[in-house]
């Protein structure tokens, strides 16, 4: 047995006595080895002497030696306040040790700590994964089972939320003992190795949300409780590896499949398999999900998914999803109904119009073309105009072709002689129609007067307009003579 003894600082002894037990080593004189490397030690104090003296007795086959001085090392180390790498290195060979020593369920909590203490170290994790192969199913069962209960213990801010995962409501719990047994019943091969897989990922910490979700929803699907089992998975997606906003990890994907085959929503489960084949391709175990799921889909969306993946099947389903809606929450082009009303109204007097022909009726001034559309002739007219623009300059050409507007006089002999509005110049007054479509409203106005009225505003214009139509109210303004009309000047 090695005693913890002080003695003077490193001395030129010490450089020899570990250059010499360096050749013993080099050399596979290990006994030799081991005596100078614990001379070393309990000369000067050299608890770097003491570790490799470790090495040495591993390598000549005794690890319980191995992991005596491994672990008197890392003591030592730690008392030392001796930097970190030092310290996992001593870890790390107790754990080889003890794993040599055929003792992998003790390895791999050594190894976890000595892989947290380096900060990553790829030769730990090596060693890690290596142990974690070596123990059994029932070891890995417990252990994941343990991480699991403890996360679902109430937090200490509320005693409804679970430490680090949400706990299931009580009456489809399941106790530590029901879980074990149903993650024992979960394990396939697959999901065996991918459970030690996460445990080297961890670094050595507590394995997060995201595993942990995973590997209780793969128990309570086996339990048969599908429900929890997609909120597990779900949990799994959104705390576990991501690419481009969306969950990048296919066993997330596969739970949440085999999840919603129990539930018989085919299609949701159809997608989330071909997500984790696409994920991880070559994949038996998650084509023959894809392929057993497929025969249950409704056949146009398997259809979709057969002929062009994921991204068919999630734009099929997006175009279903956009037409259930109700017609005021569907997404439309800008102007879309007054389009669809005007073509529908265009279709009643010209049919089979060229496309480009009508896209330029459809961009005109909506009053020309309602205008237009009141008479039959006239849309007829204006179609065979562009018609003709389109047969000599091309589609091109008509895109940018200005559409004349129609003449005053056009809209007059559209709309009756009888129509007020602006004359071109020189015509009538605005306002002011004698056509038959409607009274003249010059009627009962004495020349003189009218003669007056055309220096006047059109404010006061319109003020005896009123008066003289009967329109104006005899206690208001508008109530007065055209004398008085005349001194408001």
């Amino acid at each position: 047995m090695v005693s913890e003894t002080t003695c003077s600082p490193p001395t030129a002894q010490l450089d020899d006595l570990k250059r010499n037990a360096a050749v013993e080593l080099k050399e596979s004189h290990f006994a030799a080895a081991i005596q100078l490397y614990l001379k070393a030690y309990e000369d000067y104090q050299d608890v770097g002497s003491l570790s490799n003296a470790s090495l040495a007795a591993f390598r000549s086959g005794d690890p319980r030696k191995a992991v005596e001085y491994a672990d008197l090392a890392f003591r030592r180390f730690k008392a030392q306040d001796s930097p970190p790498e030092l310290q996992a290195k001593a870890l790390y060979r107790k754990g080889s040790a003890l794993l040599a020593g055929g003792q992998p369920e003790f390895a791999v909590p050594t190894l976890q700590r000595a892989l947290k203490t380096s900060g990553g170290s790829t030769s730990i994790s090596a060693g890690l994964l290596q142990a974690l192969s070596k123990v059994s199913q029932e070891w890995l069962v417990k252990h994941w089972t343990t991480l699991i209960t403890d996360a679902e213990k109430p937090a200490a801010l509320s005693s409804r939320d679970g430490r680090l995962l949400r706990r299931p409501p009580m009456p489809a719990k399941l106790e530590q003992g029901q879980l074990m047994e149903a993650l024992q019943q979960a394990f396939t091969k697959s999901l065996q190795q991918h459970a030690r897989d996460l445990l080297v990922e961890a670094q050595g910490q507590r394995p997060g949300r995201g595993p942990l979700s995973l590997l209780r929803g793969y128990a309570y699907l086996a339990a048969g409780n599908a429900e929890q089992a997609v909120k597990d998975a779900q949990a799994a997606q959104a705390y576990g590896p991501s690419a481009e906003g969306a969950s990048s990890w296919p066993e997330a994907w596969a739970l949440l499949a085999r999840s919603l085959e129990q539930l018989e929503d085919y299609t949701a489960a159809g997608l989330a398999a071909a997500q984790a084949q696409e994920l991880r391709k070559g994949s038996l175990e998650y084509q023959e999900d894809v392929q057993r799921i497929t025969c249950r889909m409704p056949r146009l969306h398997a259809d979709a998914l057969e002929e062009g993946g994921v991204a068919a099947l999630k734009h099929k389903l997006a175009a279903e999803a956009e037409e259930a809606k109700p017609e005021f929450l569907k997404q439309r082009p800008k102007y879309y109904y007054y389009y669809r009303w005007m073509t529908e109204r265009i279709t009643e007097h010209c049919t089979q119009l060229p496309a480009p022909v009508m896209d330029k009726l459809l961009t005109m001034d909506a009053g020309e073309l309602d205008l237009l559309l009141q008479h039959e002739s006239a849309i007829k007219a204006k179609a065979q105009h562009l018609e003709d623009v389109l047969q000599d300059k091309g589609a091109k050409y008509l895109e940018t072709y200005k559409v004349p507007m129609l003449t005053w006089e056009e809209v007059k002999a559209l709309k009756g002689p009888g129509l007020v509005g602006l004359g071109p110049p020189g015509g009538e007054p605005v306002g002011l129609s004698t056509g038959p479509a409607g009274p003249n409203m010059l009627e009962g106005i004495p020349e003189q007067e009218f003669e007056l009225l055309e220096g006047h505003s059109p404010h006061k214009l319109k003020q005896k307009l009123e008066e003289v139509s009967g329109m104006s109210n005899a206690n208001s303004p508008e109530g007065q003579t055209f004398e008085d009309l005349e001194a408001l000047e």
